[in-house]
């Protein structure tokens, strides 16, 4: 089992993407920023290749995109993603794949929701859906991989917010009580 949290990968050209994955694991990565160049066929930023494992992809920045192919009949879900473009979540295999309230953003625009990818286009998640989702992020659900912060007392209202960036906004963070 592998879980990886607040990572900042970047490179340019034809160089290799940021995963590979293959054969059986149990993966979860969760926050980062991957800058990978989009080359046309070049390796994508996550290539998943004849996977058989359960790998949750949750809240990162990609600029490439994901490719599930080969033969494989894992799990994976992508949970909060944002990619650069409108398509970039790719399964050609007969894996349980889903993408699951992500944005692209739009260089014109600014970010753009997509529609949920189940299989169907929906923007209801089914019992099943809900079971598969529960199961995908039990792994960081029963991991602590942050860091250790002070208890807020009893009755304080607490924000906090770390390694956050906002980037070509007209409103960068909007809290409200």
């Amino acid at each position: 089992m592998l879980a990886v949290k607040d990572v900042w990968y970047e490179t340019t050209g034809a160089k290799p993407g940021y995963i590979k994955l293959t054969d059986n694991s149990i993966v979860t990565f969760e926050l980062g920023r991957v800058f990978t160049t989009p080359t046309g066929d070049a390796t994508p930023a996550i290539d998943i290749q004849n996977y058989n494992g359960r790998a949750t992809f949750i809240g990162l920045d990609l600029e490439d995109r994901i490719n599930i192919s080969g033969s494989g009949a894992g799990s994976i879900l992508a949970l909060g993603l944002q990619g650069h473009s409108a398509n970039y979540f790719f399964n050609n295999t007969g894996s349980t794949a889903k993408l699951i309230n992500s944005r692209w953003y739009d260089k014109t625009f600014g970010t753009r929701p997509l529609a949920n990818i189940l299989g169907t286009v929906t923007n209801i998640l089914a019992a099943d859906d809900i079971t598969f989702v529960r199961n995908m992020l039990s792994q960081t659900r029963g991991a602590n991989l942050s860091n250790e912060y002070e208890a807020i007392p009893s009755g304080i209202t607490d924000v906090r917010m770390y390694r956050v960036y906002a980037e070509n906004t007209y409103i960068g963070f909007h809290i409200k009580k």
